[in-house]
């Protein structure tokens, strides 16, 4: 397999070159020439940040020879990556090598490797400058990136990081040559753009779902593996499955149903006329769910929990799950159940009386307290048991404060508490 990922290596930065060196030559017979830096280019970037660039340039070139000539040289550099994460970093170059191609058809005759303004020069934001001022950079990161995944060579994935961070340099210096040039033009399309990525509100409702639940999903990945010391632990990414499918499952049904309901379920931040209560609520369960996915990556690493059944770990996952169908199915039936309580005034609030709402007061949270307490055995960790308890008790809290908010200020609520005796559990509470 190793012969596998070095052909595949070998294939890709070829490519990645060959695509720089057709431009390059396509630019130049147009009458500019995309590699010398003139003495403004110079000034802007600095002889030695210059020679820095150069210097980075042939070191990648000698691990590229010495990686395919004779990798028994570095055979100590080699990182232990697994086999999927080495084709994923392949998935990602191809992206960045189809972006890099895009781009450099986009600017034609515009670009250069340094810091400088080409003849007849006009802003450019078509195609992949339409929402990103700086897509050669994004394309260069992911193929950096991507070709350290493929090679598994802890050097080259250093080197993909200096470049990244050079590139962060970099782009203020040609923001401000961009704007000498342009003015108020570049200026207002700086107001649209993104500097790598797209702007976050100029996405399509779904695409920010998508992205912030990749957000999510490698934040929590990052934190369970990193602490966990190790990729090799498969309740984690039974977990990151099923949570990513869930996810999924519940944004792709809430856009199709009421896509207010769903923007005002990704909101980080609380609207206007939410509790205080609420907001702190919120904020320390937040710490608590960090605090349990962190002993929970700590549990696996040094063994505090052990003899815990895969049986249990099983029903575990299955009680998650049922409690993730209760949730969505109270989402369906309550169009004003959202991040926050409030009472919702500008979208018609009213008290709903179907679904499991014909049960119990609250059946969003009975989902979310199944949910969080299997989650520490789906993990495998008895210790993680404390944190989620916390957030339970928080849970328990929130419900009470906000039944009463909804009684005090939300006409027929009360009338419905009357009907509906229980919040949570029929016959206990």
């Amino acid at each position: 397999m190793e012969t596998v990922f070095r052909t595949l290596f070998m294939i890709l930065f070829v490519s990645v070159l060959s695509v720089r060196v057709y431009f390059a030559r396509q630019t130049r017979q147009r009458g500019n020439d995309s590699w010398k830096p003139s003495r403004e280019a110079v000034s802007r970037e600095g002889l030695a940040i210059l020679l820095l660039r150069f210097g980075l340039f042939l070191v990648m070139i000698g691990c590229f020879v010495i990686y395919l000539w004779n990798p028994d040289w570095i055979r100590g550099f080699i990182l232990n990556l697994p086999d999927w994460l080495r084709w994923g970093g392949a998935v990602l170059a191809v992206v960045g090598l189809w972006l890099l191609i895009r781009v450099h058809q986009t600017l034609g005759n515009y670009w250069s490797t340094n810091l400088q303004i080409q003849d007849r020069h006009h802003l450019i934001e078509e195609g992949p400058y339409h929402s990103v001022r700086h897509p050669m950079y994004t394309a260069l990161a992911n193929i950096f990136i991507g070709l350290g995944l493929v090679s598994g060579l802890w050097p080259w994935i250093l080197l993909a990081l200096l470049g990244i961070a050079f590139f962060i340099t970099r782009v203020p210096k040609e923001e401000k040559m961009m704007l000498e040039e342009f003015g108020d033009e570049y200026k207002d399309y700086m107001q649209r753009s993104g500097r790598f990525l797209p702007p976050f509100e100029s996405l399509s409702l779904g695409w920010r779902y998508a992205l912030q639940t990749a957000i999510f999903l490698t934040l929590v990945g990052s934190i369970l593996f990193l602490t966990a010391g190790t990729l090799e632990w498969p309740a984690a990414w039974v977990y990151l499955g099923l949570m990513g499918s869930c996810m999924a499952i519940s944004g792709v049904y809430l856009a199709g149903r009421d896509q207010e309901q769903l923007r005002e379920r990704m909101e980080v931040k609380p609207r206007a006329g939410v509790s205080k209560w609420d907001v702190a609520i919120t904020r320390i369960g937040r710490l608590l769910m960090l605090s349990l996915f962190l002993t929970s990556g700590l549990d696996w690493r040094l063994g505090w929990t052990t003899g815990l059944p895969l049986t249990a770990q099983i029903l575990a996952a299955i009680a998650g799950l049922a409690g993730f169908g209760l949730i969505l199915w109270s989402l369906s039936s309550n169009p004003f159940a959202v991040a926050y309580a409030r009472l919702q005034a500008e979208r018609g609030h009213r008290v709903v009386q179907s679904g499991p709402y014909r049960f119990v007061r609250h059946p969003f949270y009975d989902g979310a307290l199944l949910y969080i307490l299997a989650l520490p055995i789906l993990l495998g960790s008895l210790w993680a048991v404390f944190p989620a308890a916390l957030v339970a008790s928080l849970f328990l809290a929130r419900t009470n404060l906000e039944d009463r908010m909804l009684q005090a200020e939300l006409q027929g609520y009360a009338d419905y508490a009357s009907q509906v005796r229980y919040r949570l559990l029929p016959g206990v509470w």
